[in-house]
């Protein structure tokens, strides 16, 4: 009985292991895919802003599955606020029609310092510094709260504004 709940919860370990890779794998493809709407017309601009709230929210969420002991990730993936999906739309595309806005303007502090935050949490727990970690995963959510609701801000008033 005992061997057999221990290769359950091996089983159990692995399988997590497993997801934990293929929520990581679907976050990167997300982000990869939101690259190709970089430059999209206006008329995306809600539709890509969805995609870039998603993938803040999950790039949290990866952030956090590390601190739980889920999969390390690795540095390639700590882009800056200017390389991400995101960060090149807001750069050209979403400058080009919204730059004007203020909602739009009050986006980009908070997003830097959601990737300074990833950086500071993923150096911290491969120097074993937990405690560190986790205040900047809690930081992080904040700032990627502002990124969001900067972003819903942003879409539920585009129909109008983006003509202006």
């Amino acid at each position: 009985m005992s061997a057999a709940v221990e290769e359950q919860t091996a089983t159990l370990a692995e399988v997590t292991r497993m997801v934990d890779g293929l929520k990581n794998m679907a976050a990167l493809l997300q982000e990869q895919v939101g690259k190709f709407n970089t430059g999209s017309s206006r008329g995306n601009s809600r539709q890509n802003m969805e995609i870039f709230k998603n993938a803040h929210v999950k790039w949290v969420e990866r952030v956090e599955t590390m601190l739980q002991g889920g999969t390390a990730i690795a540095r390639k993936d700590l882009v800056t606020h200017t390389d991400c999906a995101f960060g090149k739309w807001y750069l050209v595309r979403g400058k080009v029609d919204f730059g004007h806005l203020s909602e739009f303007k009050a986006i980009d502090s908070p997003h830097a310092r959601l990737h300074e935050l990833a950086r500071e949490a993923v150096e911290a727990m491969e120097q074993g510094d937990r405690v560190t970690a986790e205040r900047s995963l809690k930081e992080m959510r904040r700032a990627s709260e502002k990124v969001v609701s900067g972003l819903d801000r942003l879409s539920s008033g585009s129909d109008l504004r983006a003509a202006a």
